[in-house]
């Protein structure tokens, strides 16, 4: 029996018997704190993926799509400003506010302008807004063009030449019609024909190819927004992995290590209790070759009883 308690120690845990306690127990946390070192790894890299997708979209994507639509806005404030400034009826103040209100759409245009310019873009996104860039400048000079026209008929204060014309025939002045009255009919058709002809398509056009830079932005956001889901999907995982493992490694390292050891110890009481009552007859099963202290005990032990054995039988 007592012969079965020695070798238990080492016979269980064969794995064990050329390790020493120290070594054990050394192991098994450095085993713990590899394993949180590798789950914190993972949780860095994943949370490194997390910040570039959101910094991608926060300093790239986001800024991008908001200087393509304060450019397609800025653009139909000044299409709006514009028929109101048009308009033969437009009274002084309101021409006022309405040519303000065209240099703040056209200050938002070159803010949105500004904005995209700082932000990366990818090849196919860089040839759709060059050609919007295109496409805009084209625009503003017919833009500016109309409004030199616009500022020609009201530098006599002529806004509205039909309702003049009519005016100066039902005074029966005629002759005043043919001079300076047609100039500004003129300068009217010249405006109509203009925009029919050519700002009216530049305008669409525009606002067309602003409608396929902004998709393309709303496409990569919506990619980001994706990888942000994965990138966070995984975090979840693997944060659940390592609450998973760490635990249940450390309880079982625990339980092994605890157990061969106080079952060591429980042998080795066991035998210190057998020689202390005098019976120097115990078989002891110890390997001598073994590294573990407890082993090295039990050696320890059966020498020594060896050795009053010995001295007995000369005494």
């Amino acid at each position: 029996m007592n012969a079965f308690y020695s070798n238990r120690g080492t016979i269980g845990y064969p794995m064990f018997k050329n390790i020493t306690l120290q070594t054990r127990l050394i192991g098994s946390f450095l085993f713990i704190g590899l394993i949180v070192f590798v789950m914190a790894l993972l949780a860095w890299f994943v949370t490194n993926e997390l910040n570039q997708s959101i910094n991608s979209l926060t300093l790239n994507d986001i800024p991008s799509l908001s200087g393509v639509w304060k450019i397609k806005e800025g653009q139909t404030q000044i299409q709006s400003a514009q028929r109101l400034l048009f308009n033969p009826e437009i009274t002084v103040s309101e021409r006022e506010s309405v040519i303000t209100e065209i240099q703040n759409a056209w200050k938002q245009i070159n803010e949105g302008i500004a904005q995209y310019d700082a932000t990366p873009s990818t090849e196919e996104e860089l040839k759709e807004y060059n050609l919007l860039k295109e496409n805009l400048g084209t625009w503003e000079k017919v833009h500016e063009k109309l409004l030199k026209v616009e500022q020609k008929i009201n530098q006599d204060g002529i806004k509205n030449p039909w309702k003049k014309q009519l005016e100066l025939i039902l005074q029966g002045q005629p002759e005043t019609i043919a001079a300076n009255i047609q100039k500004r009919l003129d300068l009217r058709n010249q405006m109509d024909f203009e925009i029919k002809k050519q700002e009216e398509s530049l305008f669409k056009t525009t606002i067309l190819q602003a409608k396929k830079v902004v998709n393309i932005n709303e496409n990569f956001i919506s990619d980001t927004q994706k990888e942000v889901e994965q990138n966070v999907g995984r975090s979840i995982f693997w944060i659940s992995v390592g609450i998973a493992i760490v635990p249940i490694t450390a309880i079982t390292l625990g339980f092994v290590i605890s157990r061969q050891i106080t079952s060591q110890i429980f042998n080795v009481i066991r035998v210190a209790e057998q020689i202390s009552l005098g019976n120097l007859t115990t078989k002891i099963a110890a390997d001598s070759n073994s590294k573990d202290e407890m082993n090295r005990l039990l050696t320890a032990f059966q020498t020594m009883t060896q050795n009053l054995n010995t001295l007995i039988r000369q005494v």
